[in-house]
């Protein structure tokens, strides 16, 4: 590690995303230059969402121990959490559930997730299904009631 700094510090504040082939990659050059907020998104490549296994998922876990890392899964804004058509909406969830899912395994403390897009003449529609969608419980085997991932 670079150098370690007081948690006061401005610099200690400061983020970057994890833009390596894998999270670990990017964990790694934020250890070298003392960086401790890293976000990343899980979409493509190896760090999809679908990639994960326990051990790899333990792994980022004791980078971040090691490295007093605050992660955060950021998720892709392609993805309209206003939507409110049947089978689209269940997507969403489904999508923001595998975010939180992966989240809580990682020891992440945040996920990133944009309000949706607001266009077209039922504004009011998009904006409630919006709500709900970021409101509701998640239901994967790991997320929280409340705390770290919750949609609170």
């Amino acid at each position: 590690m670079a150098g370690t700094m007081a948690k006061d510090d401005l610099r200690y504040r400061m983020g970057c995303g994890g833009g390596a082939r894998t999270i670990e990659e990017g964990l790694a050059w934020a250890a070298n230059h003392d960086f401790h907020h890293v976000s990343f998104g899980a979409d493509t490549g190896a760090n999809a969402l679908n990639t994960w296994d326990d051990a790899r998922a333990r792994g980022v876990r004791n980078l971040i121990a090691k490295h007093d890392f605050h992660l955060c899964v950021h998720t892709l804004s392609a993805v309209n959490v206003a939507e409110f058509s049947p089978y689209m909406s269940e997507a969403v969830d489904a999508y923001l559930n595998a975010n939180i899912d992966l989240a809580k395994r990682l020891g992440a403390e945040t996920v990133i997730v944009h309000g949706g897009l607001h266009q077209s003449s039922q504004i009011e529609l998009r904006k409630q299904a919006s709500l709900d969608h970021i409101r509701r419980p998640p239901t994967t085997p790991s997320a929280p009631a409340s705390g770290c991932c919750s949609r609170t």
